[in-house]
């Protein structure tokens, strides 16, 4: 095990502005770097500062590589066909839409980069090729990343599940 990596970044570095990692997610982080370190034997490896500074742009950087990664945008696979914006939105104004407003949302967003700043849509696509290629150098084959994907624990959600009378017993 002592030639397995583990590179943890701390914090959030491409968290959204105002927020910040809490307390829990930090700790359940650093014990888990603990555990792979001091019990399991790996070797713990830093990310560089280009990186971590890489990271600090992660939502443009996932986007854009998002858009750019296949032909078929991600909104058409969601949607099941191409995407006329404004046509399917007044549908969904007048009642007679098949998708939500979330879907719709999506496919706003998604091409919003590339259309409204395509040098920075272009040079976040160089930044996450550049990043991508650091953490495969720095990971090899059979290294473990560890990175907070949210600023805080997942909430509980409380619901009533009723039982539904086909499920039960006469």
């Amino acid at each position: 095990m002592s030639k397995l990596r583990v590179l943890s970044i701390a914090g959030h570095p491409g968290v959204l502005i105002g927020q910040s990692v809490t307390p829990e997610i930090e700790d359940a982080q650093t014990k888990v770097l603990h555990h792979l370190v001091e019990v399991v034997g790996m070797k713990q490896i830093a990310p560089s500062k280009q990186l971590l500074e890489g990271l600090t742009q992660a939502f443009d950087v996932w986007s854009a590589m998002l858009n750019a990664a296949a032909d078929t945008p991600f909104t058409d696979l969601l949607i099941g066909r191409k995407v006329d914006f404004f046509k399917d939105f007044g549908a969904l104004l007048t009642g007679k839409s098949s998708h939500t407003l979330p879907a719709l949302g999506l496919a706003w967003i998604e091409k919003f980069p590339e259309i409204i700043a395509p040098a920075r849509f272009q040079a976040s696509i160089k930044k996450g090729l550049e990043m991508r290629k650091e953490i495969q150098e720095l990971l090899g084959e059979d290294g473990i990343l560890l990175y907070p994907t949210h600023p805080t624990p997942a909430v509980l959600v409380l619901f009533i599940y009723s039982h539904s009378r086909a499920y039960e017993n006469s």
